[in-house]
């Protein structure tokens, strides 16, 4: 490992498709800013960032660990790991980066509960994110990022209410975690998803 920042040249061809592009395209990173990480890529699925990044930058010295609820087709056995992310499986200080893209709910809506206030999803919601992101600042080495895009929605509600229901998350993010030991924790809005963005404290 080593601390020189190394360039690295982006291809020029983004095309629709690749998880690379879309990874960095949401988070806002380069190819460059991964080099000597340990990365975990949290509902990964089959592997999809894992291998686009190996295909594309194999000069990169970046180890990217995989975990998912179950197990999936297509995969690199040897990163993969099976687990949830309210209790990760690995030890305390492990990763330098987190990420979770299209894998971090508001999952937890029932459509088929119909009668249920958004209030109770909106409590709900912000107990099981405190809990993500309490594992995620663990994981993490001191001075290390989480980042997490874009959030689902419940499919029982309006588009209205789901606008609302989003507003009020990221409120009540903000002040679940404003004084928190661990980490910093803000949000913003990228291409009308909302992004979450953690920094372990050092």
């Amino acid at each position: 490992m080593t601390d020189q920042k190394v360039e690295v040249a982006e291809p020029e061809v983004k095309y629709r498709g690749n998880t690379y592009f879309e990874y960095s395209k949401f988070f806002g990173f380069k190819a460059e800013d991964l080099k000597d990480k340990r990365i975990l890529d949290l509902g990964s699925g089959h592997d999809s960032f894992s291998r686009s990044v190996k295909s594309l930058f194999p000069q990169l010295d970046t180890e990217i660990v995989s975990l998912d609820i179950e197990n999936q087709t297509n995969i690199d056995r040897a990163k993969h790991v099976n687990g949830t992310t309210y209790t990760l499986p690995f030890k305390d200080n492990s990763f330098d980066l987190v990420l979770a893209h299209l894998s971090i709910p508001l999952w937890l809506f029932d459509p088929k509960d119909k009668n249920r206030d958004r209030s109770e999803y909106l409590k709900e919601a912000i107990e099981k994110m405190q809990a993500v992101l309490r594992e995620a600042a663990r994981v993490l080495r001191p001075g290390g990022e989480a980042k997490f895009s874009p959030w689902g929605f419940a499919t029982n509600l309006s588009t209205r209410d789901n606008i609302i229901l989003r507003e009020e998350f990221t409120r009540g993010m903000q002040e679940a975690t404003a004084n928190s030991a661990d980490f910093t924790f803000s949000m913003e809005t990228i291409f009308d998803c909302p992004l979450g963005h953690l920094t372990k404290k050092s």
